[in-house]
């Protein structure tokens, strides 16, 4: 049985640093990501600490292409930042507690639905909406439900034209779909899935840059059906030196005078 105790240790949080992240969405990952830097420095009462994905995946219990997708997310959103100087193999992260310059997300995407009779639909999401009928008892015919069309500048119009691309540079006679039925799959991976749009695009690129999986996902449908299978397999494949390539690149690119660099994304 668990019985944790303050006395061996704890870790304090301003509420107005919960009280952000409370609405600010990011995945599972990034949260575990988060709170594996918060026990390795505040818990210790330090502002930044140097950990290794070794440290990382023992705290996590996280794969170490995982652990790096969420890591650069981070960086990306500026939540985190991480430095690495010469001669020292694993990289020093700190917290970003200053949220104001974290970057601006945009707004959970939403669809709403239209009748010709407002008053026959359910506007609750839980319930069912209870089919009407006649005097007599036979049920009234069934009121069509139009749904909005994607605008085509949306994430999920946006990454149903991404596969398609990926798809026409195969096959250039490859029959044009309708994207906005494609954009619907792509919506509802994002909002009943919660898939992250990001995570989407590297598996629509890395999918259909696999010998057996681009000519086997060839819709959007097909793409949400398969997608965990698709997403474990990629992390498969993933060379686990991956983040040490991608750190000297970043490093390369933002090099600083006195021999060290700091990542903010």
């Amino acid at each position: 049985m668990a019985a944790p105790q303050i006395d061996n240790g704890y870790l304090m949080l301003a509420n107005e640093i919960v009280e952000h992240l409370c609405h600010y969405r990011i995945s599972g990952e990034e949260y575990q990501v988060i709170w594996a830097v918060w026990r390795k420095t505040w818990a210790w009462h330090k502002l930044d600490e140097r950990i290794s994905l070794k440290e990382f995946a023992k705290l996590t219990e996280m794969k170490k292409p995982s652990i790096i997708r969420a890591i650069k997310k981070l960086i990306d959103k500026r939540i985190i930042s991480v430095s690495k100087k010469a001669n020292v193999i694993a990289p020093t992260y700190r917290f970003n507690k200053n949220y104001d310059t974290w970057k601006t997300l945009a707004k959970k995407l939403t669809y709403k639905f239209v009748s010709n009779k407002a008053n026959d639909v359910s506007k609750k999401a839980n319930f069912a909406p209870q089919k009407p009928t006649t005097d007599k008892g036979k049920r009234a015919p069934k009121e069509t439900i139009k749904r909005k069309k994607s605008n085509i500048y949306s994430k999920e119009y946006i990454l149903s034209e991404i596969l398609l691309s990926k798809i026409l540079e195969r096959r250039a006679n490859f029959k044009k779909p309708n994207l906005q039925s494609w954009a619907v799959h792509i919506e509802k991976m994002i909002r009943l899935d919660n898939r992250d749009s990001d995570e989407i695009e590297k598996v629509i690129n890395w999918c259909q840059g696999d010998s057996f999986w681009k000519n086997n996902i060839l819709s959007t449908n097909k793409l949400r059906i398969k997608y965990d299978q698709l997403s474990l397999r990629m992390e498969e494949t993933e060379p686990e030196d991956g983040v040490q390539t991608w750190y000297k690149q970043k490093l390369k690119e933002e090099e600083s005078a006195n021999g060290s660099t700091t990542l903010h994304g």
